[in-house]
């Protein structure tokens, strides 16, 4: 993965080739790091998708799983599925924390 500006990635990837012991690497957009999506322009975009996709089918079970359970079983699910993605390498989103 190259790191850079849109720009500069423009107009170094073409024609680029790059290779390691005669074995051709292949691009990538994004890579994911100890569960953080890193892209190649730095930004959040790509993380926050894939964690907006995980917190959501969290609590979509929730949803289906309300008529059936207590609301204290339920602030039990989104503590165990849910707010960890919030929580997790939360330091790296504010250093405040």
């Amino acid at each position: 993965m190259l790191v850079g500006s849109r720009q500069r990635i423009a107009t170094l990837t073409q024609g680029l080739d790059l290779s390691i012991n005669e074995i051709s690497l292949k691009k990538v957009g994004s890579s994911k790091c100890l569960g953080v999506e890193i892209d190649e322009f730095l930004t959040w975009d790509s993380h926050v998708t894939s964690v907006s996709k995980k917190v959501s089918s969290g609590i979509g079970v929730m949803k289906k799983t309300k008529p059936f359970v207590p609301v204290s079983n339920l602030t039990t699910v989104y503590q165990s599925i849910v707010e960890p993605y919030f929580d997790y390498c939360s330091t790296v989103w504010d250093r405040s924390l």
